[in-house]
């Protein structure tokens, strides 16, 4: 059998520690249902049926399902969403952020992950010109990829002024 390298491994841990940290750091701020639906006001309700239109009109369409129980979800939005340079994109007039809270089982957004084959979150799928049917990203998020993935759906780099 062979062991994990020493590097993964360790950067494994610090992860782990980075998650459990931001948990009990969630706990003790005593974060309250519905915080993370006002915290930005950039943010739309979630409509697929208008998605269609909105790449039409050369719009890139973020679309991010979340929920007061997902950890992973909260992390993804302290240290990528709602920091720059991601959170300037998403404020982009080229740009609409759609935003689904899953806290209550909701079988819309059920069925729009299963139309992904997925069936948990944190969920983000980005759709333009150049991914019609949305490009989907990894659930753990770090700005390059968000950023690159919004380049690449534009199919040019987004003007960020």
């Amino acid at each position: 059998s062979h062991f994990m390298p020493i590097r993964s491994a360790s950067r494994f841990i610090i992860i782990l520690a980075l998650l459990v940290g931001t948990f009990f750091f969630y706990q003790a701020l005593g974060v309250s249902s519905g915080a993370n639906i006002t915290l930005s006001t950039y943010w739309e309700k979630f409509d697929k049926k208008s998605i269609q239109g909105l790449i039409e009109e050369d719009k890139v369409v973020f679309v991010d399902i979340t929920a007061e129980w997902c950890l992973t979800c909260k992390i993804n939005k302290t240290f990528v969403l709602n920091r720059t340079p991601v959170s300037p994109l998403l404020k982009n007039n080229d740009v609409v952020a759609m935003q689904a809270d899953w806290t209550n089982p909701d079988d819309n957004i059920s069925g729009y992950l299963a139309s992904f084959n997925r069936y948990g979150i944190p969920f983000n799928v980005v759709y333009g010109r150049f991914a019609p049917n949305g490009l989907v990203l990894p659930e753990l998020l770090d700005s390059k990829t968000v950023v690159k993935a919004i380049g690449l759906v534009k199919g040019h780099s987004l003007n960020t002024n």
